[in-house]
Formats: structure tokens, C-alpha cells, sequence
């Protein structure tokens, strides 16, 4: 038996568990704290989508017709050994459903991915990854309103001497009870900027920020999911295995 006939083998024996493994795993962790269009969800899910190519690709090398497949020798009146077949991979069972906290009931011990900011220590001002800029080009002077990411000319805002109003959002599907902003600016806290929701139903709320720096940032749901911004000007990763927000205020 050669090299290629034993993977083919191991695949057909083993890649079912493999994958039973890794779609509770998308269902259970990747999908449950990282909405849709997140970067880590999608990265896992063209993982999966490879995998399953190469192992299809690999078993079909091994049936008989296909080119380049090794045929096994066998008695000129000994009839074919029909092909083993693949066993089907089962759905996952779906992950429960999380029931949102109730506004006036209190949060949660915090319990994820990245901990509370008495536990957290203190990450540099500057990213470990290059930080992409904004890609309208949009700059902001001390006493204007910036949303990330949003090419639209900031609405003029009044604020701190030599700092600049910079309006966070998250759009109104996001559903939760409380949503903090968490970030370098306000040392993590998880009850220091809370965001409020418009008669549009967005989240929303702004900080004042020196320009000229930037800054990692998160959104904590109902004290115990963390939430990225989906207009960030860039992402970078943290020393929890996940990854950050991060504004450029310029």
C-alpha cells in the first residue's frame, strides 16, 4: 500500500468525526460570539469549505476510473469490490438559543473571551498590526462628530478643548439589553460608556478622543458577549486569541 492509499484511507476512516468536531465547534463558539460578516467567522468558514474540497478531492483519486487512481491487482475471475461508501456527516445539534438580559436585571459575572479590565493588562497605544486608514480620506478637526468608517462629512459637535467627538454605533439588529463601549480610552471598564438606542432603533454614543492616536475598542452585550465594530478602521489581534477594534483619530 502506498502513501497516497493510506491517507485516502485515514480520511475515509477519520475525517467524518474530524468534521462533526469542528461544526459543533462553528455552531457552538465561532457563530455564537462573532456575528455574521465578523472576521474570524468567515475565516472558519472558508476553513471548513477547503477542507471538505481537499478531502473530496482525495477520495475521488482513489475510486477506479479516475485518473491517476492505483488499481489494486485481482484474480483475472475474482469480481470488482464495489467501492466503500462515505458515510454522510450529520448536522450538528444547533447551540441553544442565548435569552437576552432584561435592562433592569443585573449582568452577569463576565465570562469570555477577553476579561473584565481589573484583569486585563494594559496593551500599547499602537497596535501590533498596521492600522489601515479610513478609506474616504475623511479627517476631523477638535469639535466635530466622526462615526467610523463612514465616508458622510461628520456633523459638528461641541467638545473638551484639543479633543475630537467621535460617535460609536452599532445598527439595530444587534439585540441585547445593555451595550458597553470598552476600550483603551476609559481603561476597559465595563460600566464606564454605555450606548443608548435611537429612535431608529441603532446603538449609539459618543466619546471624546485626542486626535492624532489610536484606539482598541469593543462592545461588551449584556455584560458576557463581546462584539466587534463593524466600521472599524482596522482589527488587530489580542492577547486573548481573538481580535480588537481599532479607531484612527486623526
Amino acid at each position: 500500500m502506498d502513501l497516497s492509499t493510506a491517507l485516502r484511507d485515514i480520511v475515509r476512516q477519520r475525517y467524518p468525526a474530524l468534521r462533526r468536531s469542528l461544526t459543533a465547534m462553528e455552531q457552538d463558539v465561532i457563530n455564537r460570539h462573532w456575528g455574521e460578516g465578523a472576521l474570524v467567522r468567515v475565516t472558519f468558514e472558508r476553513f471548513l469549505t477547503s477542507l471538505d474540497e481537499f478531502a473530496e478531492r482525495l477520495l475521488a483519486e482513489g475510486q477506479p476510473g479516475t485518473p491517476g487512481a492505483p488499481e489494486e491487482p485481482r484474480p483475472p475471475d475474482a469480481p470488482a469490490a464495489p467501492a466503500a461508501p462515505i458515510t454522510p456527516i450529520p448536522p450538528a445539534a444547533p447551540a441553544a438559543p442565548i435569552t437576552p438580559i432584561a435592562p433592569d436585571t443585573p449582568a452577569a459575572p463576565i465570562a469570555s473571551d477577553t476579561p473584565a479590565a481589573s484583569d486585563r493588562p494594559s496593551t500599547p497605544t499602537t497596535p501590533d498590526a498596521p492600522i489601515t486608514p479610513d478609506a474616504s480620506g475623511t479627517s476631523y478637526e477638535p469639535g466635530t462628530s466622526y462615526e467610523p468608517g463612514t465616508p458622510d462629512e461628520p456633523t459638528a459637535q461641541p467638545g473638551p478643548v484639543g479633543t475630537v467627538e467621535v460617535a460609536f454605533t452599532l445598527p439595530a439588529e444587534v439585540e441585547a439589553g445593555t451595550v458597553a463601549l470598552c476600550g483603551e480610552f476609559n481603561d476597559w471598564s465595563a460600566d464606564d460608556i454605555l450606548l443608548e438606542r435611537e429612535p431608529d432603533r441603532t446603538w449609539r454614543t459618543t466619546v471624546a478622543l485626542e486626535p492624532g492616536r489610536s484606539y482598541r475598542y469593543r462592545y461588551l452585550l449584556d455584560g458576557e458577549r463581546w462584539e466587534n465594530g463593524q466600521q472599524a478602521d482596522s482589527y488587530v489581534p489580542n492577547p486573548y486569541g481573538t481580535v480588537d477594534s481599532v479607531i484612527v483619530v486623526r
